[in-house]
């Protein structure tokens, strides 16, 4: 993993990124900037670990480049399984750092990946003084949960 530089035209390009993402669709281009120069912009090789199962949750994401692959623990001793594979833009990660739990995936990137990095205290920080990002996460969430029970119901 490699840190890559918030400045100029790369915030300009981070903050069209996050505008084409549910949670930061409501908050203003000035905001945007703000929470972005907080977070930490990071480069993943291809097949680059960027979390594991099991870790503590203290931070989320969002993909803004690259393919992420999911992946799963089912036994110990074996390999795990790829559930999914994730494409940009998408957020990552938020429901553990919501709920301060382990995380319950691996993530490795597929391909050359750009990720946001926003630690936890960044997290709060948005709830405190962003107030329309505590509706835009509640929408996106609430959509995850209805998806799921379309895709339960026609199963």
């Amino acid at each position: 993993m490699k840190t890559i530089s918030l400045d100029g035209k790369m915030l300009q390009t981070i903050v069209a990124a996050m505008k084409r993402c549910e949670i930061f669709s409501g908050i203003k281009d000035f905001l945007l900037s703000n929470i972005a120069s907080r977070a930490v912009l990071c480069q993943y090789d291809p097949d680059e670990i960027i979390i594991r199962e099991k870790e503590p949750s203290d931070s989320f994401f969002l993909l803004i480049h690259g393919k992420v692959a999911v992946l799963h623990a089912v036994e110990e001793d074996k390999e795990p399984l790829e559930l999914t594979r994730i494409d940009p833009p998408s957020i990552i990660g938020e429901i553990s750092v919501l709920l301060d739990q382990p995380r319950t995936a691996t993530l490795k990137s597929v391909d050359k990946t750009l990720i946001l990095k926003f630690n936890s205290h960044l997290f709060i920080w948005m709830f405190e003084n962003v107030p329309s990002f505590g509706i835009c996460i509640s929408r996106s969430l609430a959509s995850r949960v209805q998806q799921l029970t379309t895709q339960l119901k026609s199963n």
